[in-house]
């Protein structure tokens, strides 16, 4: 297996990604700093536009908009943070020709122009933590199958998890930032909260739901794991339990940049050596000659069924309950699967963050038993202005029902 070593390993291709990179690029000034971004191929909602907020609104009212739109779930430091930098990060879009209109993929280009052209493709799958930090990642490479990157900084922002409702998903928005955030013992919150866009009838088979919860970041995007930073989409606290339009977009802006300055300003610790990361690979990946493609997909679409019925847009007890155990015997099912061929690997690591994100939903949902924001029990219609977030505590345990108890939620004040 290929060992890369990077000064700083940067997980996703999306804004907060390359807003990292080049804040931190601009900061360093530093052309011998190592920099590996492991960036799987862009989505089909690099089409959509950006809308973006207009410059001229009230930051002080889109502060109290956001506030409010988050039903008392949002982090106010993180949120005046974005409201903060807000209006010079949309001054920067301007003088680069940029404004709400341009479609994402306009931004990419401004963004990727600014940067360097990045000679792997690489998707991470699993973090290498030891001794209490972040060591390096297992990625899968589009051209030698798989490589570790020793890395001892290492930055999430591959976006959020809104894949897990689609048995046929694009590349995006998969559950990759919550499964490796699970496996490095990571605290999240807020997974029960997701953003479910109007659709029309002949798009209500296909799902992209905007996810709002995710790691726990502080002010500088730092998680609760040495060495680990987070960003964007895969993060919690900015929005709470609503989106107000233009915010997504403009937040994985701002914190890209944030992440980028942090690190920049950060003692950076050296990664794994190669015989260890190896060693850790060939543990998860043993191979053997097991054709289990059609499997694979048959639990992956039972997987996002259940997430259809216990996890929509509407939930009450019974069916979160339903779905919780019917993905719970999913993952039973894939970890019982034999060794399978290098190349099917791939799809089966993904799969399997697919289903500790959409296990860690449906227990978040079952914690949450009130209406808040974007978040609607058909059992507790009531709306509230919740006192408590749903916080998750993992220690890369919790598999399945039958072999760990759950330890995770916790009602915080």
């Amino acid at each position: 297996m290929e060992i890369l070593s990077a000064d700083v390993l940067v997980i996703g291709g999306g804004f907060s990604a390359q807003m990292a990179v080049i804040t931190l690029m601009r900061l360093t000034q530093n052309k011998q700093l190592n920099i590996v971004m492991a960036t799987p191929a862009m989505s089909d909602r690099d089409c959509l536009p950006l809308n973006l907020p207009d410059q001229d609104i009230s930051w002080e009212k889109r502060y109290q908009d956001t506030i409010r739109a988050g039903a008392g779930q949002c982090d106010p430091e993180l949120t005046g943070i974005l409201c903060q930098e807000g209006p010079d990060m949309l001054e920067k879009l301007t003088q680069a020709g940029i404004d709400r209109d341009c479609d994402q993929q306009a931004l990419s280009a401004e963004l990727y122009n600014l940067t360097y052209t990045r000679e792997k493709r690489l998707t991470a799958l699993r973090l290498f933590v030891r001794d209490g930090r972040v060591q390096g990642a297992l990625c899968a490479d589009n051209r030698h199958g798989f490589a570790a990157v020793s890395a001892g900084t290492v930055l999430l922002a591959n976006g959020g998890y809104g894949e897990i409702y689609r048995s046929s998903p694009i590349v995006g928005s998969m559950g990759d930032a919550i499964g490796m955030a699970f496996y490095a013992g990571a605290a999240m919150a807020d997974l029960e909260f997701v953003f479910f866009p109007p659709q029309t009838k002949a798009e209500s088979d296909g799902w992209t739901p905007i996810t709002l919860g995710g790691l726990i970041v502080d002010s500088q995007c730092r998680t609760g794991v040495s060495g680990l930073y987070a960003a964007g989409g895969c993060t919690a606290g900015i929005h709470g339990a609503g989106l107000i339009p233009g915010n997504e977009i403009l937040s994985a802006l701002v914190f890209g940049k944030l992440a980028g300055q942090a690190i920049a300003q950060a003692d950076r610790l050296p990664g794994a050596d190669a015989g260890m990361l190896n060693a850790w690979a060939e543990e998860i990946l043993p191979l053997g000659s097991h054709d289990l493609e059609e499997k694979m997909k048959h639990i992956r679409a039972d997987m996002e069924s259940a997430m259809r019925s216990g996890a929509g847009p509407v939930r009450e007890q019974s069916s979160i309950e339903a779905a919780l155990q019917t993905v719970s015997r999913l993952q039973h099912e894939l970890n019982e699967l034999p060794p399978c061929p290098e190349d099917q690997w791939f799809f089966r690591l993904r799969l399997e963050n697919d289903l500790i994100a959409a296990r860690l939903t449906l227990l978040s949902s079952l914690e949450r038993r009130e209406s808040v924001g974007v978040y609607r029990r058909s059992d507790h219609p009531e709306k509230a202005e919740s006192p408590y977030r749903v916080q998750l505590q993992l220690n890369g345990l919790l598999l399945f029902p039958e072999k760990e108890a759950w330890h995770g939620a916790a009602s915080l004040p």
